[in-house]
């Protein structure tokens, strides 16, 4: 079953690590445009990157870009233009994508951890990410472009749904 509120805090705590890990490298305005859920044919057809959560909640979060966005994206953090071929764009990239889910982690109450990234460039389904069961999306728009966040999550300790860090 969704918690619809924790679901909410989530989006909360991955907004503001979006705006704060980007920011960070040079990127401004970022902004969620529209969040839906995940329909049975969507497909991610440029760079991805995945990381898990496990402990209270489990799940998972992937960052998805087209190329060109996926390249600034690289380059703000890299400081160079890397081929998206090489292993040092996918360490970047999924470097990127650590920060960001590392910072929405340290958002959320309880016990958790999160997975090395895994970096998939060209097809990509949302099971292939890791994504099972009820599935969000979160559109995007930056200075260097568009990308989505889509994650499935569910909270697997008792009195941790609806509780942000900091809530009483």
């Amino acid at each position: 079953m969704r918690d619809h509120a924790f679901e909410s805090e989530f989006v909360a705590a991955m907004h503001e690590a979006l705006s704060f890990i980007l920011a960070s490298v040079g990127v401004q305005n970022v902004q969620a445009t529209a969040t839906r859920a995940r329909t049975s044919g969507d497909r991610w057809n440029e760079v991805t990157g995945i990381i898990t959560y496990s402990g209270d909640i489990a799940g998972a979060v992937a960052l998805t870009a087209p190329l060109a966005t996926a390249n600034a994206m690289v380059h703000a953090l890299a400081g160079e233009m890397l081929s998206h071929e090489s292993e040092d764009y996918t360490d970047a990239f999924g470097e990127l994508v650590n920060m960001i889910c590392g910072r929405t982690k340290a958002a959320l109450r309880g016990e958790n951890s999160i997975s090395v990234p895994t970096v998939v460039i060209g097809d990509c389904t949302g099971r292939a990410a890791g994504l099972e069961g009820p599935t969000t999306v979160v559109l995007c728009e930056s200075g260097l472009g568009p990308f989505a966040v889509e994650f499935a999550i569910r909270v697997r300790a008792a009195g941790l749904a609806s509780s942000a860090k900091g809530a009483a």
